[in-house]
C-alpha cells in the first residue's frame, strides 16, 4: 500500500467569488495565493502555506448553478486501486472517482505543478 492511500491529497473551494475567498483564507490563517492559467480555461488559484501548495480555488462553474448544489469544498482521498476501494465501499460512500495517471512525485518534484504538503 502506498504512503498516501486513504489520506486527503487535495481540497478545493469553488465559490462564485475568488477574490473574497482568497482574501478571508489569506487573512483568517495565512496562506498566501499563487496562480495557475491554463489556455482555455479560468484561472485556478493555488492556496499556498510557507510556499508550498494546501488547496485550490476555482470559480464556481456556471454549469452548476441553478442545481442546487452550493459553493463548497472537495476533499480528494488517495486510493491504490479505485475499483476495488469502489467494491468495499459502502453505497453512496463514492460519488464519483477522479482517475488520473500520476507517477506520484515527491515534494520536491520539479515537474509537479503543485508542491503537495506532506
Amino acid at each position: 500500500m502506498s504512503e498516501t492511500h486513504g489520506k486527503f491529497i487535495w481540497c478545493e473551494l469553488m465559490t462564485p467569488d475568488t477574490s473574497a475567498a482568497a482574501k478571508f483564507y489569506s487573512s483568517v490563517v495565512g496562506w498566501t495565493t499563487s496562480e495557475m492559467k491554463m489556455e482555455g480555461m479560468p484561472t485556478y488559484t493555488i492556496f499556498e502555506a510557507n510556499g508550498i501548495g494546501v488547496a485550490g480555488l476555482m470559480e464556481f462553474p456556471a454549469e452548476l448553478e441553478g442545481k442546487g448544489i452550493p459553493p463548497n469544498w472537495t476533499g480528494y482521498v488517495d486510493v491504490d486501486d479505485v475499483d476495488q476501494s469502489a467494491r468495499i465501499s459502502p453505497p453512496m460512500a463514492v460519488r464519483s472517482a477522479v482517475r488520473r495517471k500520476t507517477s506520484r512525485p515527491s515534494a520536491a518534484s520539479p515537474s509537479s505543478p503543485i508542491r503537495m504538503a506532506r
